[in-house]
């Protein structure tokens, strides 16, 4: 689908939101917290990235998405997104996928944690169902980390969500407070259990940086929360240069169809890992198993793999799997698809 941007918002400091229609009479369908896969031509050369959607569902209906792009420290599209004028500029999309989504997460009560612009799949979840007119539906609590409230993106539009709505509760908490404004506020078995308590039975939904997920998960487990009430959204960052090193006692060897030789690999790295230091073709885009873009078969050997959706069953049954989230458990011989 090729959309066409039609404006843009400055949300924060070098972050953007771009709203896009189709070019042509395609139409948009989404579930709230889905992404696309989008393609940005810059200077002649083509980069695909993952980028949740940031609007609600209603937005489809007018044939519109959003996305908020957040500048990254050597991103090559987030800088040009964020450095230049968007508007009138057509890229390609993919999509949508992604199983982190409001069907899921609001069948029972929610704490949503995000942690910078891990926002924007919540955003997407909280605004549909803010918009929603069912008398029935479900409490909703967000906690939302940012250094400070000058970079807190959709900081009014939150705001006004929780002046209207009786069921939604919101919490910012400031790392690096503006002078004389809210304490600094890190995240806590506190904070988390303050809002358990008014949601009582719930689901606990996290996006951001992994490092901040990881504490989320592991203060949940301490409060007795199940593991399967705990729902992640993450995406890989996007290595423009791949430089980690591969070391480690116990290795397995890994022979792709497009190099030549066998490469050995770590115990416990992905095949992904594996192919961008090998200098195996496979392309790669989302990182957690979602967009399918990763797809190589399996020739011989086993491997461990957790993916989100991106492959069919019937996939699965021909032997094809997904190299950003497949961990080999004995020697393999894979065949990519990319030529």
């Amino acid at each position: 689908m090729k959309l066409k941007i039609i404006d843009e918002i400055l949300e924060a400091p070098e972050t953007k939101t771009l709203i896009l229609e189709p070019i042509d009479l395609s139409q948009i369908s989404f579930n709230s917290g889905q992404f696309y896969i989008f393609i940005f031509t810059i200077n002649g050369k083509q980069y695909k990235r993952c980028y949740s959607i940031s609007c609600s569902e209603k937005d489809a209906q007018l044939r519109r998405i959003s996305i908020t792009i957040k500048k990254v420290q050597g991103g090559i599209v987030s800088a040009y997104v964020t450095d230049n004028s968007m508007i009138n500029k057509e890229i390609e999309a993919d999509g949508p996928a992604g199983a982190f989504t409001g069907d899921t997460l609001l069948s029972k009560p929610v704490l949503l944690v995000a942690a910078g612009s891990g926002i924007t799949p919540i955003y997407s979840i909280i605004k549909t169902w803010a918009e929603s007119d069912d008398a029935e539906k479900q409490r909703v609590s967000l906690v939302y980390f940012n250094k400070s409230s000058t970079e807190t993106i959709f900081y009014d539009a939150l705001q006004e969500i929780d002046r209207g709505e009786d069921k939604f509760n919101l919490e910012f908490a400031f790392t690096r407070p503006e002078k004389g404004g809210s304490p600094k506020q890190t995240l806590s078995k506190d904070t988390l259990e303050r809002h358990l308590r008014i949601l009582g039975s719930c689901h606990v939904a996290t996006c951001g940086p992994a490092s901040f997920m990881e504490n989320v998960v592991s203060l949940c487990g301490s409060l007795g929360i199940d593991s399967a009430e705990i729902f992640q959204e993450s995406f890989a960052p996007y290595h423009d240069q791949y430089e980690e090193s591969i070391s480690g006692s116990r290795k397995i060897a890994v022979n792709f169809s497009c190099t030549e030789g066998i490469f050995y690999l770590d115990v416990g790295k992905t095949l992904l890992e594996a192919a961008e230091i090998a200098g195996a073709r496979v392309n790669s885009v989302c990182g957690v198993g979602a967009c399918a873009e990763c797809k190589v078969k399996i020739i011989s050997g086993q491997v461990e793999m957790n993916h989100q959706g991106g492959l069919t069953p019937r996939d699965e049954n021909q032997g094809y799997i997904l190299a950003c989230c497949s961990k080999p458990l004995s020697d393999v011989i894979i065949e990519t698809l990319v030529v």
